[in-house]
This record gives C-alpha cells, sequence and structure tokens, in this order.
C-alpha cells in the first residue's frame, strides 16, 4: 500500500477507533487504551485496523497529534481555526494523568510490538508517511490562512523543539526521522 492510498483510509481508521476509546470533553483519549497485551482478556482497540496498514496508521495519527500540538502550543492566535478545520485528536496518558503525549510514543512496544510491528518496517513506513506529510503540511501552511502561523515559522518551531526531533521519546529514533524529513523542506 502506497502513502497516498493509506492516507485516504486513514479517516476511517480514525473514527473506528474513536468510537472504541473513552474520548473527553476537548477530543482526547488516553494512549494507555492502546496498550494491548495478548494474555489478558480486554478488547484490542486497534484490531480493527491490519497489520499491515498499522505502522501507516500509527504514523498518520502521531503527525496529526503532533501538529495540532504545535499549532496549540506556539499558535495560540490560529488555534481556534486551525482546530475547527481539522478536529485532529489529542493523546493523554491516562485519567489522573491528563498530559498530552509525546506523538512518537505511539510507537512505543506496548501498543506496536504487542500487535507484532518491529523495525524496519515501522521506521520504514513512518519515514513514508512523514515525508508525506511534511509536504501536505507544507502546503498547507504555504496557503496564508492564519494569522500567524505559515510554513517557515511552523517548520522552525519543530526543528526547535527537541521532544520533536529527539530520540528519546517512542521504541526508535522517530524525532531524528523526522528533523532530516523537515531539513529537505
Amino acid at each position: 500500500m502506497e502513502t497516498q492510498d493509506y492516507y485516504n483510509h486513514f479517516q476511517e481508521d480514525l473514527r473506528v477507533l474513536m468510537g472504541k476509546v473513552t474520548v473527553g470533553g476537548d477530543g482526547h483519549f488516553h494512549i494507555v487504551e492502546l496498550f494491548f497485551d495478548h494474555s489478558q482478556k480486554q478488547q484490542d482497540k486497534l484490531a480493527s485496523i491490519p497489520k499491515d496498514r498499522l505502522a501507516y496508521f500509527l504514523s498518520a495519527l502521531s503527525c496529526t497529534i503532533l501538529i495540532d500540538q504545535v499549532m496549540y502550543a506556539h499558535f495560540d492566535r490560529d488555534y481556534a481555526d486551525f482546530r475547527s478545520m481539522t478536529l485532529y485528536p489529542k493523546v493523554t496518558w491516562s485519567i489522573g494523568w491528563c498530559a498530552n503525549v509525546k506523538p512518537w510514543q505511539l510507537f512505543e512496544h506496548r501498543i506496536a510490538l504487542s500487535r507484532g510491528l518491529k523495525n524496519p518496517e515501522k521506521a520504514t513506513k513512518f519515514t513514508e508517511f512523514a515525508d508525506f506529510f511534511v509536504q501536505d503540511i507544507k502546503e498547507f501552511f504555504l496557503e496564508g490562512k492564519f494569522i500567524e502561523a505559515n510554513w517557515e515559522k511552523i517548520k522552525a518551531v519543530m526543528l526547535g523543539d527537541a521532544d520533536i526531533v529527539s530520540t528519546k521519546y517512542g521504541d526508535g529514533d522517530y524525532g531524528e526521522l523526522f528533523r532530516k524529513i523537515l531539513e529537505k523542506y
């Protein structure tokens, strides 16, 4: 499956997931709902996403969460308009610990490896999707829809944020991979 082909599936996969998780008032759900242990008798919230699409789904979800967080944290004058256009979800840790997760934490072992998704597949599909996504958001922000946010400012904020471009979150070097892609654009 090609990245563009998957992106056409993403909204449906996301809609199905959002119907299975507990959604808070600001559109957030808890990452712990995605943790999966085959030995437990719990419902797998990601069971509807076939394994061949799971890496793309996690990539798309992490990138949409990332751009939502960037807009919220750095471009508050534009955030309400951005939010009304995208309605991207937010992901927090759990009830009582409602801090937003770092987007690359969606690739951690309790989510990816517990479903048989490992490297190099994870990193390869993430790189493919992130390259597509960066091109897409660049075009989106070049259209001049916002008061403050534009492509150069978005890119600078992401490159300057260690939580985005570091390798300490998730199961792999997603921050570094994302940084290299951003630098190309």
